[in-house]
This record gives C-alpha cells, sequence and structure tokens, in this order.
C-alpha cells in the first residue's frame, strides 16, 4: 500500500472523528451560549427533577446563561475599639477581644467581624408597629452612629415571637455582597444587638468574563447536594451576588454566587462558575451541614 495515501487516510479518520466529537460534545453549550438561554425542554425537567425530590418553588426559575468576573475586597480597616474618653474593662478571649463599656458589650474577631450587645437596649420609640417604621429607625440609628457605606436592604425575619432581625448587605454594583453585611436585633422596641462585617470593595474585573450557569441548574446542584427532602421544603428566595467565607488576609477575590433560601430561612451560596455548594446557613448566622 502506498505510504503516502495510508497517512492521508489516517488524517482524514483523525479529523472526521474529532469533527464528530465537536458537534455531539460542544454543539449543546455553543447553541445554549448563542440562544442566550437554556432550552425550555430541559428547565421543564429540571423543575421536575426538583419537585420529585419533594422541593417546591416559590418563584419561577431563571435559565439566562451569563457571564461573570471575580471582585476584589479587602477588610475595612476602621478602628473598631471604644473610644479613648470612653470607660471599659478588656477581656481578651481565645475566640474574640470583649470590651465592656457603660450600656453594651463589644466583641471584636479577627478579620474585623464585631457584635456589639446593647444593654437593656436601645429604645426605638416605635409609633406604630410597620415594617417601614422599624426600619427607619434602625437606619437612623445606623447613619448616626457608625460610617457603613453602599449599604442595600435585604431583609427582615421574625424568627421568634418579639424579636426582629433586619439583615443588610453591601452594594457591589448592583449586586449583593453577602459577606459584607450588617445584622441587626430588635426586641420588641429595643435594639439589642448588632452585628456586622464590613468589607472595603477593591475593584470589579471587567477581563475575560466567564460563563456561569443559571438558577435552574444552580438549585438542581443543590437539590443534589442535598438529597431528597423528610418533608415539602419551599424554595422562596433566589438571588445572584457575591460570597466568600470570612478570611484574615490583606485581600482575596470573591467569586460570583447564586444565593437559594429555603423556607425562607436557610440559605445555601451556590459557586455561579462552578455550581459548588460554598457554605450553608440559618437566617441567624448559625453553620448548616450540608444535608437538611
Amino acid at each position: 500500500m502506498n505510504t503516502g495515501r495510508a497517512k492521508v487516510a489516517l488524517i482524514v479518520a483523525f479529523l472526521s472523528l474529532n469533527l464528530f466529537l465537536i458537534y455531539n460534545l460542544f454543539l449543546p453549550d455553543l447553541k445554549r451560549l448563542q440562544s442566550g438561554s437554556l432550552p425550555v425542554k430541559e428547565l421543564r425537567q429540571i423543575e421536575k427533577h426538583i419537585e420529585d425530590a419533594g422541593y417546591r418553588l416559590a418563584l419561577p426559575l431563571d435559565r439566562e446563561v451569563r457571564t461573570g468576573t471575580f471582585i476584589t475586597v479587602a477588610p475595612s480597616l476602621a478602628d473598631r475599639t471604644p473610644s479613648a474618653d470612653e470607660t471599659y474593662s478588656f477581656i481578651a478571649g481565645e475566640e474574640a477581644d470583649i470590651y465592656h463599656c457603660a450600656g453594651r458589650q463589644v466583641h471584636l474577631y479577627p478579620g474585623g467581624r464585631t457584635v456589639i450587645h446593647y444593654i437593656p437596649g436601645i429604645p426605638l420609640e416605635l409609633s406604630e408597629p410597620k415594617e417601614e417604621t422599624l426600619k427607619g429607625r434602625v437606619e437612623a440609628f445606623l447613619q448616626d452612629n457608625f460610617n457603613f457605606f453602599q449599604v442595600k436592604f435585604d431583609r427582615l425575619q421574625e424568627e421568634i415571637p418579639g424579636e426582629r432581625i433586619i439583615t443588610y448587605i453591601q452594594d457591589a454594583g448592583g449586586a449583593g455582597l453577602y459577606s459584607s453585611f450588617i445584622r441587626v436585633t430588635v426586641t420588641g422596641e429595643r435594639l439589642t444587638a448588632i452585628e456586622y462585617l464590613w468589607l472595603k470593595l477593591l475593584k470589579q474585573s471587567g477581563e475575560h468574563p466567564l460563563e456561569m450557569i443559571s438558577s435552574a441548574e444552580a438549585v438542581l446542584k443543590l437539590v443534589e447536594e442535598l438529597g431528597p427532602a423528610d418533608r415539602e421544603r419551599w424554595i422562596t428566595r433566589i438571588d445572584l451576588g457575591f460570597y466568600s467565607e470570612e478570611y484574615e488576609a490583606e485581600q482575596w477575590d470573591i467569586p460570583p454566587v447564586w444565593r437559594v433560601i429555603i423556607d425562607h430561612r436557610q440559605i445555601y451560596y451556590i459557586n455561579a462558575f462552578t455550581g459548588h455548594l460554598e457554605h450553608g446557613l440559618n437566617i441567624d448566622g448559625e453553620e448548616r451541614s450540608s444535608k437538611i
């Protein structure tokens, strides 16, 4: 057999195989990118899988295909210790430094997280028990006593009767930076505690954006991670933002995430690039395991 013809035949066969693999493996993803969304048929299959696992959707799933980038943050360098003209006692703890001041107790954690307990609480003088009135009083207190910036209201929850938790997050170009938060506890008509970790947004790179999974795919990944529910569960909120765990570092990068809230109180963060479950916790900040 002619050696040259044999080589040509092998090259043609190799190219044909590669074209076949490209067509069958990558064309579906290419079509999805070109259309900008998941096919409707695939969305319906995802919805069925989620419902078969015992989860109900309180809102429609988004099938849009987006691109995104990391953001870079650093700890806020504001001084968190009580002012020099205050009288206080100090305890150096293993997990946090604790300052006992008149009317409050301040816990300073490494990395920037701060918890302030007000004793017996700051009266808010609520003329009516409406949510907007409560938010207005709380926000006025924060503006008068702290120097937070790019603040965005996130949610208000009542975990136990008479105790409401109002959470604010940092606005990162229209998306929520969930790692940067203020959590205010109001007991009755008194502000009794503030927990916060506030970050400094250094940059949001627009270079080399990466494809992100849709919210439908994110919820599917979460359900597969959690497994079938032991009772009916409701997916009550889905948001796109940024999240990472707390770090003791000069700066770090944070990926975009899909935040999925189940039954109004269990929060999960799904990496929008990889579909990996980053973290799970309750509304009050208590960490959860992967399984419900």
